[in-house]
């Protein structure tokens, strides 16, 4: 039950669940139903920059909340995800892409852990211009609803032929409840070594 699954429990739910009246205990189990996607994407070069824009559209989406009315947590919604961006490449090797963000709850219930329209940002910096084998990259997504966002740094080394070394960072911040901030508890530093053949 929820009230018996103690750290477990914290993990996966990490809102309060409101049980309805009489129900003294709930069981967890995980659910992964099928669901529909159609999207479309499209892209224009205006010289050194380029515009990209996607969306995709859900059908039979089901959403976490934070009551039981059909004793499953989760309430059906159709959704609609969209990205605009602009890529920019620079002749002195510096490279940007910027990126504006949303999600569209289109059967939204107030129970619902997100939004009706969850808003959001990014940015990703990178360079070859301090040396052609050292490739530093700084991404940072935001969220502009609420304090949350994720820090990505990488620095790549290609010391040798086919040879490969990264050092990397990945800190998230946000309620626990969020999208990004559920992973608040596991930020990480990574190195990796990759020969290519």
């Amino acid at each position: 039950t929820i009230d018996d699954l103690g750290e477990f429990g914290a993990e996966y739910f990490p809102f309060p669940i409101t049980l309805p009246a009489g129900v003294q205990s709930a069981f967890f189990k995980p659910v992964h139903d099928r669901i529909h996607q159609v999207g479309t994407t499209i892209a224009k070069d205006f010289g050194s920059f380029v515009f990209k824009a996607e969306a995709i559209e859900t059908t039979d989406r089901r959403i976490s909340v934070t009551d039981i009315p059909d004793f499953d947590c989760l309430e059906d919604s159709n959704e609609l995800r969209y990205v605009l961006g602009i890529d920019w490449a620079g002749e002195t090797g510096h490279n940007a892409n910027l990126q504006f963000f949303q999600t569209w709850l289109q059967d939204h219930e107030p129970t619902m852990i997100y939004k009706e329209l969850e808003t959001g940002v990014s940015i990703f910096l990178t360079t070859t211009r301090w040396h052609r084998d050292i490739k530093p990259e700084v991404l940072w997504i935001r969220s502009l609803d609420r304090n949350e966002w994720l820090l990505e740094t990488k620095l790549s080394w290609s010391f040798a032929a086919d040879w490969r070394a990264v050092l990397g960072t990945d800190i998230f911040e946000g309620p626990s409840t969020g999208v990004l901030g559920q992973f608040d508890s596991t930020d990480r530093v990574y190195w990796e070594f990759r020969y290519s053949f």
